[in-house]
């Protein structure tokens, strides 16, 4: 069998986020990331993701046609799998870095929240404008606080899926080599 599943399996999933990216956009939510999150982590985040997916493309695409030569010895093929396998570890440190980058979003959003609710004790009930300059300020802490969440989750969960597709497919390989 020499066609490109491997590749192809990695060119759906990223066919698939990039679908829900462009829905995302047309329905302006991803416009409101500026509003959403004052620490813009998210974009941090989003821009990591994006390039680990390319180069979990190229890694890929690389084991794939290594995986598909029927030129190669077991010895060079194992040699050059186990080269992309280290390499791919690139991907689940990042996938582990969105995901770690969302909780310190997290906190960041928290203390965004307390420190702008700093004045709760000198808040008089009857002070329209300092209340609502204080659900505004707990607002934007929260929002950033679950934004950045959402987005390290996905992005690193997305990551996860494509480190695991080349893992295993080299994992499956360098055991038929090992035959």
């Amino acid at each position: 069998m020499t066609s490109k599943w491997l590749f192809l399996r990695w060119a759906l999933l990223v066919s698939l986020v990039t679908a829900a990216n462009l829905i995302i956009i047309a329905l302006g939510w991803f416009v409101e990331i500026d509003n959403l999150d004052r620490t813009f982590i998210s974009y941090t985040i989003i821009a990591i993701f994006w390039s680990m997916t390319a180069y979990s493309g190229f890694l890929t695409w690389k084991a794939d046609c290594l995986i598909d030569d029927r030129h190669l010895g077991p010895i060079v093929l194992g040699k050059a799998l186990d080269k992309i396998e280290h390499q791919a570890d690139n991907v689940k440190y990042a996938e582990n870095l969105c995901e770690r980058l969302g909780m310190l979003g997290t906190v960041c959003g928290f203390l965004m929240m307390l420190l702008g609710a700093g004045g709760f004790s000198e808040i008089q009930s009857t002070d329209q404008n300092k209340v609502t300059q204080l659900i505004e300020q707990l607002g934007v802490g929260l929002s950033t606080a679950f934004l950045t969440t959402l987005v390290g989750a996905v992005c690193g969960i997305i990551l996860g899926i494509q480190h695991r597709n080349l893992s295993r497919a080299i994992e499956r390989k360098m055991d038929e080599i090992k035959k």
